[in-house]
């Protein structure tokens, strides 16, 4: 089974709660994550996010749940 791994600076909330936002019809959606471990600057996603799922990268300051997503 393949691993999905993202860029640790994605997640937002807590180590206890991690959470990323993703893109579902060009809103933000805050996903629940879980993550198996941490190797260097990356996490390896245990569940809940799936391949293809588009994952915001940055520009948190004003990001939230249900905002709409211009891509550049």
């Amino acid at each position: 089974m393949q691993k999905i791994v993202i860029l640790a600076s994605t997640i937002v909330g807590s180590s206890i709660e991690p959470q990323v936002y993703i893109v579902k019809n060009g809103k933000s959606v805050l996903q629940n994550i879980v993550i198996s471990k941490r190797v260097g600057n990356n996490v390896v996603i245990e569940s809940r996010l799936k391949e293809g799922d588009e994952i915001v990268l940055n520009g948190f300051i004003n990001l939230y749940d249900g905002a709409n997503i211009n891509h550049k």
